[in-house]
């Protein structure tokens, strides 16, 4: 199963992978065994049943599980019931309900760090596409009065429309920071999730390393397929080139394509403009936004796209 889901990965990532997670799905399984066991000898015992309680909590909050109301509606119904098997004391049913608690959390836990070593393999893997120091890129500035943020060792400047905000490198996580290039930040719809539709993610290439139209074209394809096998996306369709925005100063090229958004059930659009700098480095501009019908890009996108400018060091 493992094998069929990761098969976009290299042979040697998805043995690794394999192994680490029977290792660790192995050895959590042990221990849940070892602690029915005894709970199965000794009958009720605060101890244990506090121990199965804790990581079945752990699990839930590790997965995501209670993000969703239907979840949280499910264990409350489920801790109910086995809080009524305890006070009256029933002792099969208990056993059952606290067997049913080590098998759930067993089977999260084994997904999330199945999950989360996918995703380290993964930001690495995107990383290595490309390979370079990384630059110090903290030199943000923001202008209120005019919402203007600007960074010089980009060198870029944009305006941000009153619906959206940035997010800075430090502040996102890895799956955030997953691409090819080095992360300048995110611009979103939300000032507490880059995600929120629309969004924009900004790599960024030291003028010194040559990268190729075609590599970003690949990177950016193998970056859609990774977010369906995550099963996050679906119905990827590839849509006109050469279509979009123009900026000055700069010469590339960009690609699109709509797809149906599971996670914020949405038909959606992403993309790329992949950006040299006459006098700098280079820019991948990738973009998420709603699918809109008549137009290219939404207009919050299509507003801050049309307000970057590229900015030179004097």
């Amino acid at each position: 199963m493992i094998v069929w889901h990761e098969q976009h990965l290299p042979t040697s990532y998805i043995l690794i992978l394999a192994t680490l997670t029977l290792i660790i799905g192995s050895l959590v399984f042990l221990a849940s065994i070892i602690i029915y066991t005894k709970l199965l000898n000794i009958g009720f015992h605060p101890v244990y049943e506090f121990c199965i309680l804790v990581v079945f909590y752990f699990a839930l909050q590790m997965s995501g599980f209670l993000e969703n109301r239907a979840g949280v509606v499910f264990v409350l119904i489920f801790l109910g019931a086995a809080t009524l098997f305890r006070i009256i004391r029933t002792k099969l049913h208990y056993l059952l309900a606290m067997l049913a608690m080590i098998l759930m959390a067993n089977g999260l836990l084994s997904f999330v760090f199945l999950q989360k070593i996918e995703l380290y393999t993964a930001y690495h893997l995107f990383r290595s596409a490309v390979q370079f120091t990384e630059a110090d890129l903290s030199g943000w500035k923001w202008e209120e009065e005019t919402r203007t943020l600007s960074n010089r060792s980009i060198p870029i400047s944009m305006i941000l429309p009153d619906t959206m905000f940035f997010h800075n490198p430090e502040d996102l996580g890895l799956k955030d920071k997953t691409g090819t290039g080095q992360i300048a930040g995110i611009i979103s719809a939300s000032d507490h999730d880059p995600n929120a539709y629309p969004f924009i993610r900004i790599f960024y290439f030291p003028a010194f390393i040559p990268v190729e139209n075609e590599l970003i074209r690949v990177e950016v394809e193998k970056y859609i397929q990774f977010q369906e096998k995550q099963g996050e996306i679906e119905d990827v369709n590839e849509i006109q080139p050469d279509r979009g925005t123009v900026f000055p100063n700069a010469s590339g090229t960009n690609a699109f394509w709509t797809f149906y958004d599971i996670i914020r059930p949405r038909y959606a659009k992403t993309g790329y403009y992949f950006l040299r700098l006459e006098k700098g480095p280079s820019i991948l501009l990738h973009l998420t936004e709603n699918l809109e019908k008549g137009d290219f890009h939404e207009p919050s996108m299509d507003s801050l796209l049309e307000s970057i400018r590229f900015i030179w060091k004097e």
